[in-house]
């Protein structure tokens, strides 16, 4: 009886974790007024984290004039409570966790951020490989982006590049 008790504090105990998550969560999301077609239907926002680096750009032609192309994000990602690194952002779009996890995105969505300089906000689903802290998730929001658009100067060559600074919070939603 004693062991059922126990379990039954700690169920609770988790419960509690898990409901304070989801209010800041949703707190964080109803402050920052996410456009409706960047809410994946009938799914949970899980946690977020924020994500801090650059938006890789190269010169190339594109459309009959030499350009920046994206090429590729690289980003640290930190817990959005504690500030722990939890894991990178890079190039497919990928997300790798301490522990292995994995998610590889596919843009689903994109509204351009209140913040003409900022990268858009964009929703993404998600394909997750190896567990870890990602094996539940099935999308993924980028919102409340700063910096990381192309540069506004051309580039003087193809294969040139610039590495533009961007931070973002990432969203991760899925079922529970």
């Amino acid at each position: 009886m004693l062991r059922n008790a126990a379990l039954l504090v700690v169920a609770g105990v988790s419960m509690t974790v898990s409901l304070r998550q989801d209010v800041t969560v949703q707190k964080e999301l109803e402050r920052l007024r996410v456009p409706a077609a960047l809410v994946p239907k009938d799914k949970q926002a899980l946690f977020m984290a924020r994500g801090e680096g650059v938006q890789i750009y190269v010169g190339a032609h594109k459309d009959g004039k030499l350009q920046w192309v994206l090429q590729a994000p690289q980003a640290v990602l930190f817990d959005y409570k504690t500030g722990e690194k939890v894991g990178t952002h890079s190039s497919g779009p990928t997300w790798v966790d301490n522990d292995g996890g994995r998610l590889l995105g596919k843009k689903v969505g994109s509204e351009d951020a209140p913040n003409a300089d900022a990268v858009p906000w964009l929703l993404l689903e998600a394909k997750a490989e190896n567990g870890g802290r990602f094996a539940n998730v099935t999308h993924i929001q980028r919102i409340d982006t700063w910096g990381g658009r192309a540069p506004a100067v051309a580039p003087m060559k193809v294969g040139e590049t610039k590495e533009v600074h961007y931070e973002a919070t990432y969203v991760f939603f899925g079922d529970r």
